[in-house]
């Protein structure tokens, strides 16, 4: 019982300890970024490739750049977002995660609308319509995963603060 009790402490004393920590290192900010551009790499080439009948080489090689930019971009907007957002992340609600996750996606729009025209070779116009399409399918995506690695971030450092906890022991 009392390894139970030690384990429900520590794991409140780090979960107040994340919640009200305002800014994520940098090694945080990486591993969310490139977990994040892994998984979108892997949905978007083959999505890309059916839909445009392009081979998966061109599809994948925008994807990767897109990635590449977006990469990029997560970092520094997720860092613009913790220096003037103040509500820790784990408190955030729904509509929190979803204004998140729009002001992202309307960044990458911005940053890859030249980048699909010219790979894809379509004009601007139906290069934004494909953004607004990747917005659409990427977007409940990207609140999803921020929203999971919140809480795996949290389960992981309790983790290993209880593990640091018993070896003290």
């Amino acid at each position: 019982m009392e390894f139970i009790a030690d384990h429900g402490k520590h794991y409140c004393d780090l979960r107040v300890r994340f919640m009200s920590a305002k800014h994520a290192s940098v090694a945080q900010r990486v591993v969310h970024a490139v977990g994040y551009e892994i998984f979108a790499v892997l949905l978007c080439a083959p999505v890309m490739s059916l839909l445009f009948n392009k081979p998966i080489e061109s599809t994948g090689a925008l994807s990767l750049m897109m990635s590449a930019i977006a990469m990029a971009w997560n970092m520094a907007y997720n860092w613009l977002v913790d220096r003037f957002v103040q509500r820790p992340r784990l408190d955030w609600k729904a509509w929190h995660r979803f204004v998140h996750g729009l002001g992202f996606e309307a960044g990458i729009v911005i940053w890859c609308l030249p980048l699909a025209a010219w790979v894809l070779d379509i004009t601007l116009l139906k290069a934004f319509m494909v953004e607004l399409g990747f917005f659409i399918f990427i977007l409940p995506y990207t609140i999803v995963y921020n929203w999971a690695f919140d809480k795996v971030s949290v389960r992981l450092s309790s983790n290993r603060r209880l593990g640091d906890a018993n070896v003290n022991s």
